[in-house]
């Protein structure tokens, strides 16, 4: 059976409130979606067409995150997460192969993510966003471990490169770097680049970390209750 893990869950006291908010989210999405004031250039022209990209990458992420919540099934769930990942790079309105890394940060997680699951009501908001952190230390954890010699860690660095020759990074952006370095292989860009992913590459048989698709649950809660933060990239694009 596939690894399950324990969750905040609403008493019954709270089962409306989070239902509320629920809907709540996907109306104010909706809505900033379907204002054609939020999609502008710089010289502050409304701009339909992007409106229709954002409409329709947004429509795509939420049959994504559907899939992915319905399927215990670990090779559909690698196919869902590496579409939402694909989904929301696609949001920052710059090439997908350049936003990977962004929308895979620590940086992005800490901005959006653990702030937007902590708007949810009652004690639930404190609790997921506690929820939110630790797993994201935890993906962190299990993919350095994965990878890096044991003899190359050390308290939240590791360091990386042929013997000799080593530099050290953080635990957290080499988790980052070997999630794009393994996107961008997966779908054949840059393979003649072997320095580029050199470093966060290594013989795997295709498995994520333990409970990495709980990243699409967090990030839709996220895109929910702060749409802006996500498409706000379409509110001034470049003449």
């Amino acid at each position: 059976m596939p690894a399950r893990w324990r969750v905040p869950k609403p008493d019954w006291l709270n089962q409306d409130a989070l239902r509320s908010w629920f809907v709540a989210g996907i109306n104010r999405l909706a809505r900033h979606v379907l204002a054609l004031e939020n999609f502008r250039s710089d010289s502050g022209r409304l701009r339909p067409d992007a409106q229709q990209q954002a409409y329709l990458t947004v429509a795509r992420t939420l049959i994504s995150s559907g899939v992915l919540f319905a399927s215990w099934e670990p090779h559909l769930q690698r196919l869902a997460f590496w579409d939402l990942v694909d989904l929301y790079a696609g949001l920052r309105l710059t090439t997908v192969t350049e936003s990977v890394a962004e929308v895979l940060s620590r940086e992005e997680w800490i901005k959006n993510v653990v702030p937007g699951v902590s708007t949810m009501p009652g004690s639930l908001g404190s609790r997921w966003a506690t929820l939110a952190q630790s797993r994201f230390d935890l993906w962190v954890r299990e993919v350095v471990a994965g990878i890096i010699a044991p003899s190359r860690i050390n308290r939240g660095w590791v360091r990386i490169g042929p013997d000799g020759s080593t530099s050290a990074i953080r635990s957290h952006e080499f988790f980052t770097r070997h999630l794009e370095a393994r996107r961008h292989t997966l779908h054949g860009y840059f393979p003649q680049n072997r320095d580029r992913f050199r470093d966060y590459l290594a013989i795997h048989d295709g498995r994520l970390p333990s409970g990495l698709s709980e990243w699409g649950r967090f990030t839709l809660m996220s895109l929910l209750a702060n749409p802006r933060a996500y498409l706000d990239a379409f509110a001034r694009i470049p003449n």
